[in-house]
């Protein structure tokens, strides 16, 4: 077995799961150690980052990861060199270098799906503070007008019953009822869905309240 570098374990964090040489890898930092062979070298990445300079000893009990490598012939390099190549927007390669020597591993994360949920998220939290602005402007400055403006915007990124409960709320404010009463049960009908309908009861009121008057 070999550090694959001198003094303290090399390491490599990987920030989100992955796949290395198509094994599943958690997000995290691991001891990346290998075992040299002629043909074929074993490359393992490894739970104890203290191996070697830290006076652990390497168990294969922590191996998180372990696959095979091919090395290949390349021009001479005089120090061993670690280094990413072919990257693209979801997969790369882990060279490491050295002398006439190169040993690859691919590595792959799944980016789309990552930009999808970013992107969710993102557009969560501005749909939910533009239903929070709408409810304190209402509740504030009684500028209807503005709040609808905010619940509409909220409602236009990404409808929840949050944001259509605020609108209706909005609306019966104004004197709007038959309009309110479409987006309480919009509310409502999302709302059951939801675990965390912990507007229920004001939702329920306002239908009955609410239904008959213009």
């Amino acid at each position: 077995m070999w550090r694959t570098g001198a003094n303290q374990t090399t390491k490599i964090t990987f920030s989100r799961d992955v796949t290395f040489g198509g094994k599943p890898v958690p997000a995290g930092t691991y001891a990346l150690v290998t075992f040299p062979a002629q043909k074929e070298w074993t490359v393992v990445l490894n739970k104890e980052l203290g191996l070697f300079g830290g006076g652990k000893t390497y168990d294969a009990k922590d191996d998180v990861a372990r696959v095979t490598a091919t090395p290949s012939e390349i021009p001479n390099r005089e120090r061993l060199t670690f280094l990413f190549s072919n990257t693209t927007d979801d997969q790369t390669s882990l060279d490491f270098e050295w002398e006439k020597l190169r040993v690859s591993v691919p590595i792959k994360a799944d980016t789309a799906t990552h930009a999808q949920n970013n992107i969710k998220s993102a557009v969560g939290g501005a749909s939910g503070s533009l239903a929070n602005a709408a409810r304190y402007v209402a509740d504030t400055s009684k500028d209807y007008a503005t709040a609808l403006k905010y619940a509409d915007n909220s409602i236009a990124l990404q409808s929840s019953w949050y944001n259509n409960w605020i609108k209706a709320d909005i609306l019966a404010r104004s004197g709007k009822y038959a309009d309110a009463r479409k987006f309480a049960q919009t509310a409502w009908d999302m709302g059951e869905k939801d675990p965390n309908f912990f507007f229920k009861e004001q939702v329920a009121k306002a239908l009955q309240d609410w239904k008959g008057k213009k």
